[in-house]
């Protein structure tokens, strides 16, 4: 059982600081780490701003996962709840990432909206005012 509270502190801890990299915008777009949509991989706007939004439920469930690994470690519980323990810990990342991701998705959405909104002035203002008149 000790073995799997080290395992879950080591996860944790990654867990944690990937979200840690992203709330303070250190972690750069790539595909290896971080909350990988298409709407967050799209351009570097989206993916700060979708892991500034989810990435605080990510290092919330990191913690949590490393405290349960430290408990497990400290208190010793027999192997019988080996499985109990488990399971708390999948639901734990399971929940935080999904709350991550469904919130980084919304603001990557929004951020790219706001965009799409920002290209379409701008080429509304790049035509001159008599190409913008209907042809009868």
């Amino acid at each position: 059982m000790a073995v799997l509270g080290w395992l879950w502190i080591v996860a944790g801890a990654v867990v944690a600081v990937i979200g840690v990299l992203g709330v303070t915008g250190r972690l750069r777009r790539q595909h290896w780490a971080g909350i990988r949509l298409a709407s967050t991989l799209s351009n570097d706007e989206t993916w700060y701003a979708g892991h500034r939004a989810g990435s605080p439920f990510l290092v919330a469930g990191g913690v949590l996962v490393a405290a349960i690994g430290v408990i497990v470690v400290v208190t010793a519980p027999p192997a019988s709840s080996a499985a109990a323990w488990s399971m708390v810990v999948v639901a734990i990342l399971l929940v935080c990432a999904a709350v991550a991701a469904i919130r980084a998705d919304l603001v990557a959405r929004a951020v790219l909206a706001r965009q799409v909104e920002q290209l379409k002035g701008e080429r509304r203002a790049a035509v001159p005012p008599q190409a913008r008149r209907k042809k009868r």
